[in-house]
């Protein structure tokens, strides 16, 4: 209730505000203030408060937008400026803009901070009043929390993002292996073990027979590709045992069950072993090996049937550790198993000590689960925990993909594990958050509890043409929000501290982001023309920035609206900003994620990502999943990625479109790409860290004037797809092989890898490794410069260069030192008399981007 005091201001404000309107109608721009020393009453056009009381600037943001449309309504046509002074704003809201917010390109709209001056837009609140707990610890009561009605996940202590008390600790020297459990896999039919892919991979089992007779040799698998039996050899007791044709499944999770052979088996133990001669590759997987006496079994996808009376059987899961005696496997890099069929996604195993019962009575529990191949994390809620059985179940939307043996996962939300300090709960029957200080002086720290997920919304209705348009924020700085769970995809966490959402000719400039739940910056359905430039991103619980449709991931629904299918951010500019050590609490997350499009806008104009500097993720450092074509990425820095996962690279682009409108990839420097796989036995091994990964068919792509180095499966990766180009790339040290190809599509032609220079001195690794080569593959391959310090350059499956060159590629292609600059300071600018300048225009002679302290 406003005081009478207070009416009588307010409306000497309101006069004040209609005659400044009608001033400023002439004048060349307005300016209204914000101020924690203001007062909604006031004018709003006064930096600091008139000596008297009766005037001066806006407490809130909301004021501030009312009197904006207030100016407009009026018919004031000038630029207009909200100048937030010095301070931390806690919003109690989110900041709504709608088309009724816009402004013109002549009389724009711009949220600013005072020149000078540091402004934080919190979406938290302060908590305060501490009291002493048990111990260590201490609580403070929330009143605005009792029964539930304020849950967060995060609580910020100063400038960092403490721990919600978890189980095992975070080891703050090792946190991608280290504080981890360890899922217990699973047998049984349905789950496939991944892994036989190239020449040289083998499986070793132990086969144990009780009757002695004549039995059939049943296998299931999935495979996309049919694969003869001369892409096999396998033995049974060391005896070779022919086999028939194994047919393409349809699907590399479909299973496909064929009778393979028919062999004698006395009773006792026997070793099956299947192995990879000297054959062009072909992935398969297997479900089993089944040795029975019936005649007519009839097996289905999901099971191969029990033996009646009179018959006898036995089994092999391909996935059993039981029998297996050994193997190497080499399908993304080693063997894996996942679900097919089977329904094991709410259900983590694990060892029986691992666990509490009493996890199951926290109402608040969660787990954060590595799924599947360990690609991305899900956050689940503990729903019951059986001890004995070593058993958690789990529930929410979230669990979207099979749990496999070695997967990793943590609890938290459990207040009997708040045992060391750093670490927090909350209770949010009573009200009541707990927290073990560091070493830190809680009557003089800034302690902050995050209320919202969104500080800013951009929004307007993807039916009809109005759009929010020529709205800006200039040098503002991003705090305090919250991350939810249940999303429509796990890779696409749709959380966002400021989302444009239908936004035309707006900007986010110059603006600081940092300890946010989710994705600082989100750019959703129609937005265009928008510029994010010279913002620095960091402790972003998701991505840095990141582009949505109405459908996520591949083909998800998650913006069921109507009229919002059509439509995808394009014509954007994202450009130099700083992006780091993000992905803090979702792991499918890059510097700049461009996901899914719909189809019908894969010949559409795509975004332009330039100049950025980009590191420390736990997965890509720029991202664009499905129809997305028509990009620019051009002269980013992107290094230390991939550290907590593999499978994804620097620039990674997965089309499953191979009729995209072209995209750009060039002048970057990409470098120490890791491809972390994180095994059962807590270990990590460098896996499938490419530099530049067009992946899923991607097409029609020139990756030229890029320097590449210390990625560990492939610099550049031509996975399926049709008329990419590398050329005119430096292309140094990857662990394995260069430069990557994989026919997995049968579909791949019109290729070129030209003039580029490729370079290692890593003994196992090659020039080139071709998968599935055929001979319209490539269009070109030629005027390239191999060194690799004077040992053979080795092409795979081919074996030297000069087997290659008999193919009719690389004739004119040279093996020599390319002479580098200063190669031990990563200078890899070509000295003026190096051999790769006579191949015609050469690679880049000068360094694209220098290495950032």
């Amino acid at each position: 209730m406003w005081t009478g005091r207070e009416l009588r201001a307010l409306t000497v404000a309101a006069a004040l505000s209609a005659v400044t309107i009608a001033t400023l109608s002439a004048a060349e721009e307005s300016v209204l203030y914000v101020s924690p020393a203001g007062r909604d009453m006031w004018s709003g056009t006064l930096p600091d408060p008139a000596a008297g009381g009766a005037a001066g600037p806006f407490a809130t943001l909301q004021r501030a937008r009312e009197a904006v449309r207030q100016r407009k309504q009026a018919g004031v046509q000038t630029p207009t400026r909200v100048v937030l002074r010095e301070g931390t704003y806690y919003l109690p809201e989110t900041l709504v803009l709608g088309p009724e917010d816009s402004g013109t390109e002549q009389c724009p709209t711009t949220y600013e901070a005072y020149e000078g001056e540091q402004v934080v837009l919190s979406g938290g609140r302060p908590v305060t009043g501490w009291q002493p707990a048990d111990g260590e610890i201490r609580y403070a009561d929330l009143p605005a929390a009792r029964g539930g009605k304020w849950v967060f996940r995060q609580l910020f202590v100063g400038d960092r993002r403490e721990v919600r008390a978890r189980y095992p600790n975070l080891d703050p020297v090792d946190a991608v292996t280290k504080g981890y459990l360890y899922a217990r896999g699973q047998v049984g039919y349905g789950v496939l073990l991944s892994g036989l892919a190239n020449m040289g991979d083998f499986l070793e089992h132990r086969v144990e027979v009780v009757e002695p007779d004549r039995y059939d040799l049943w296998v299931g698998y999935a495979t996309t590709q049919d694969s003869t039996n001369a892409n096999w050899q396998v033995t049974l007791d060391g005896k070779n045992v022919p086999i028939a044709d194994m047919l393409a499944s349809g699907h590399f999770r479909k299973i496909r069950w064929a009778k393979l052979a028919t062999v004698e088996l006395a009773a006792g133990r026997h070793v099956l072993r299947w192995e990879r001669p000297e054959a062009p590759d072909r992935i398969v997987h297997f479900d089993a090996f089944v040795f029975s006496t019936n005649l007519d079994p009839k097996p289905t996808p999901e099971a191969f049937p029990e033996p009646v009376e009179g018959e006898s059987q036995a089994v092999v899961q391909a996935e059993s550790l039981e029998s297996k005696l050994a193997g190497r496997g080499t399908h993304v890099g080693g063997f894996q198993d996942f679900e097919c069929g089977k329904e094991t996604r709410y259900r983590v195993y694990c060892k029986p000590g691992d666990l509490k019962e009493s996890w199951a009575r926290a109402p608040g529990a969660e787990v954060h689960l590595f799924a599947a191949w360990g690609w991305f994390n899900e956050i689940a809620r503990v729903t019951s925990v059986d001890q004995a059985n070593g058993l958690v179940r789990l529930q929410g939307n979230e669990c979207q993909y099979g749990i496999r043996e070695g997967n990793r996962f943590f609890l938290e939300g459990v207040r009997e594990e708040l045992d060391q300090p750093g670490e927090w709960y909350l209770d949010s029957k009573a009200g009541r958050v707990y927290y073990w200080p560091r070493d830190e002086r809680l009557s003089e720290s800034s302690v902050v509890a995050p209320a919202l997920t969104t500080i800013v919304h951009l929004t307007a209705d993807p039916v009809g043409e109005a759009r929010v348009q020529h709205v800006h924020f200039r040098g503002l700085t991003f705090a305090h929000t919250d991350y939810t769970l249940d999303h429509a995809s796990v890779r696409t966490a749709q959380d966002a501290t400021v989302l444009l959402e239908n936004a035309w000719n707006c900007s986010i400039e110059n603006c600081t982001f940092v300890n946010v739940g989710g994705s600082a910056i989100r750019l959703h359905l129609d937005c265009q023309h928008n510029l994010i430039a010279g913002n620095e991103i960091s402790e972003a619980g998701g991505n840095g920035v990141l582009l949505t449709a109405a459908r996520v991931d591949r083909g998800v629904p998650f913006d069921t609206r109507p009229g919002a299918e059509k439509y995808a951010p394009i014509r954007n500019t994202i450009t130099r900003n700083h992006l780091h050590h993000c992905g803090r609490i979702h792991k499918y997350v890059a510097g700049v994620h461009l996901d899914s499009r719909p189809a019908s806008l894969a010949k559409a104009p795509g975004n332009v990502v330039s100049e950025n500097h980009i590191h420390d993720m736990p997965r890509n450092g720029l991202f664009a999943f499905e129809h997305q074509g028509g990009n620019v990425f051009e002269g980013n820095h992107l290094h230390d990625l991939m550290l907590e996962s593999d499978d994804g690279g620097g620039i990674h682009i997965c089309q499953d479109n191979m009729e995209c409108a072209p995209t750009q990839i060039r002048s970057n420097r990409i470098h120490d790409v890791f491809g972390n796989r994180v095994g059962k036995d807590a270990t990590v091994t460098r896996e499938i860290g490419i530099g530049v990964y067009l992946d899923g068919a991607t097409s029609r792509c020139r990756v030229a004037d890029n320097v590449i180095y210390r990625t560990s499966s492939g610099c550049v990766f031509f996975h399926g797809g049709k008329e990419n180009t590398a050329e005119n790339n430096v292309l140094v040290g990857d662990v394995k092989r260069q430069f990557w190809l994989s026919n997995y599509t049968n579909k791949m032609a019109g290729n070129r890898f030209r003039r580029n220079v490729v370079v290692c001195t890593e003994p196992e690794s090659k020039a080139m490794h071709l998968r599935d080569f055929a001979q319209e593959t490539f269009a070109e391959c030629d005027y390239n410069l191999f060194w690799f310090g004077g040992m053979p350059v080795g092409v795979e499956p081919f074996g030297l260069l000069a087997e290659w060159q008999k193919k009719g590629f690389d004739a004119n292609s040279l093996v020599a030192d390319p002479l580098f600059a200063d190669a031990a300071r990563d200078d890899y600018s070509l000295r003026p008399e190096s051999p790769a300048l006579r191949l015609g225009s050469g690679p880049p002679k000068q360094p694209i981007a220098r290495p950032t302290p």
